[in-house]
C-alpha cells in the first residue's frame, strides 16, 4: 500500500522516489516486479473521533505517530467528508394553508454507501427554521448536549419521506437485529437487518448479483424518491420533504439544514459499555474524555417571507396541484375574474405569461423541475404563488 510522500523537512537524507523510478511498494511479497509510473495516495477513512482521542493519548497508547501527524490525517479526513462525500442542496416548495414546506436534497458521491464501514457510523439531518426574532419555529434533529439527537425512538428511527413533526429525524444508518428481533450493537448476535437508509452509491441497482449483501432497508424501499430520480433507480440520492404549520405568523422566515456525520454515536456505544472489562473500561474513559461531537459535512441556509392575504377575493383564488408532478396546474377563482398569469424561473426570468377571462385555467410548467413562482392577476389584484415541478 502507498502511504503520502513524506515531506522533504521530515526526511533529512533520506531517498525520494521519482515516478519513473521502479519500486516494489508491498513488504509482503518478494516475488513481485518492481514497476514505474507508480501513484501516491492518502489514505484515509472517516473517523475523527477516534484519530482525535488517539492524537490526544500518543504517550499512553505507544503510539510512534506524532501530533502533528494526526492533525495532518485529520485534515484529510475532514476534506473527505465534507467536499468528497455528499452534496446537500436546500428548496423552498409552496406556501399554503399556513403551511410551508421545504426539500431537503442529498446526493451521495462516494463509491459506496453513505455512512459506510463499520455499523456504528450514522448521518442525520439537522432542520431549523426561525422567525424575524430569532425565534425557533420548528426544530428537528437538534444535538443534544450529550452528542445525541432529540427527539429519536429510543429503539430506532424510522426513515422519513415527508417530516412535519420535530420529533421525526432523519437519520442514515443500518440497525442490526439479534434472533429475537431486537435491536443489537454486538455483531456476533446480528441475524438480520432491520434498518438500512444509508445513501446509497450511484448507478446502486435492486436487481444487481450481489445486492444481497447490500440489502436496503423495507421502509426506505417503500420511499419513491430514494435511490429514484424521475422513476428511474439508481440516482444515489434522496429527497425528504418538510412541511412546517406555522400556526398564524406572518413576516420573515429563516430556515437551515445541516447534514451531519457520526462514528461512535452514544446510543450504539451502551450496550459495550454495559460490560466491563479492562479493555472497555479504558476505552469508556477516554471516550467520555473526547466526547462523540458530530462533524458537520453539509449546510445550507435560504429566507423568505410568507404573508396571510386579508383580500377575501384575492385569498379565494386557488393553485393546484402543488406540487405538480407532471407540470400541469390549475387556478380556480371563486368570487373573481382572473386577467393574466406571469411564470417566472427560481432566478426571477419570465417564463411565459398569459391574458385570461374568466374564473378557470389550466397551465403548464417549463419542462425543467424546480421551483417557479406565479403571479396571477385578477380584477380584485394580484396574488404571489409558488410551485414546485418534480
Amino acid at each position: 500500500m502507498a502511504g503520502e510522500a513524506p515531506e522533504a523537512a521530515d526526511c533529512q537524507g533520506c531517498h525520494m522516489p521519482r515516478l519513473d523510478e521502479p519500486i516494489v511498494i508491498s513488504a509482503n511479497y518478494i516475488f513481485l516486479q518492481p514497476r514505474p509510473n507508480y501513484a501516491l495516495h492518502t489514505m484515509v477513512g472517516a473517523n475523527t473521533t477516534m484519530l482525535e482521542m488517539m492524537k490526544n493519548n500518543i504517550d499512553e497508547l505507544g503510539i510512534s505517530a506524532t501530533e502533528a501527524q494526526f492533525d495532518t490525517t485529520i485534515a484529510y479526513t475532514m476534506d473527505m467528508l465534507q467536499n468528497q462525500s455528499v452534496e446537500m442542496e436546500l428548496t423552498e416548495l409552496y406556501y399554503a394553508e399556513d403551511t410551508v414546506a421545504f426539500e431537503v436534497y442529498l446526493e451521495n458521491k462516494a463509491g459506496h454507501k453513505f455512512p459506510s464501514g463499520y455499523p456504528a457510523r450514522r448521518a442525520f439531518v439537522e432542520f431549523v427554521v426561525k422567525d424575524d426574532m430569532d425565534n425557533v419555529l420548528f426544530h428537528s434533529g437538534e444535538v443534544q448536549d450529550d452528542h445525541e439527537v432529540s427527539g429519536q425512538d429510543p429503539n430506532f428511527e424510522t426513515h422519513y419521506q415527508t417530516i412535519t413533526q420535530e420529533d421525526q429525524v432523519q437519520i442514515y444508518e443500518q440497525v442490526l437485529g439479534d434472533v429475537n428481533g431486537n435491536v443489537t450493537t454486538v455483531l456476533e448476535r446480528a441475524d438480520h437487518i432491520l434498518k438500512d437508509n444509508r445513501l446509497t452509491p450511484k448507478g446502486f441497482s435492486l436487481n444487481h448479483e450481489v445486492y444481497d449483501t447490500t440489502l436496503v432497508g423495507e421502509v426506505a424501499l417503500a420511499d419513491p424518491n430514494f435511490n429514484h430520480e424521475d422513476g428511474v433507480e439508481g440516482s444515489g440520492t434522496d429527497r425528504i420533504e418538510y412541511k412546517i404549520a406555522l400556526n398564524g405568523y406572518e413576516g420573515d422566515i429563516s430556515v437551515e439544514t445541516r447534514l451531519y456525520y457520526q462514528s461512535m454515536p452514544p446510543k450504539w456505544m451502551e450496550e459495550m459499555f454495559s460490560f466491563q472489562t479492562t479493555e472497555i473500561d479504558f476505552f469508556k474513559e477516554k471516550y467520555e474524555e473526547q466526547g462523540a461531537a458530530p462533524v458537520l459535512i453539509q449546510e445550507r441556509t435560504l429566507s423568505t417571507i410568507v404573508t396571510n392575504i386579508e383580500n377575501l377575493e384575492l385569498s379565494a383564488i386557488k393553485l393546484f396541484p402543488n406540487p405538480s408532478s407532471d407540470g400541469t396546474f390549475n387556478i380556480q377563482s371563486e368570487m373573481t375574474s382572473l386577467t393574466g398569469i406571469e411564470i417566472y424561473d427560481a432566478s426571477g426570468r419570465l417564463m411565459s405569461q398569459a391574458q385570461l377571462n374568466g374564473l378557470f385555467y389550466r397551465g403548464t410548467l417549463p419542462s425543467a423541475s424546480g421551483l417557479y413562482t406565479i403571479v396571477i392577476h385578477s380584477n380584485s389584484g394580484s396574488k404571489v404563488e409558488r410551485i414546485f415541478r418534480w
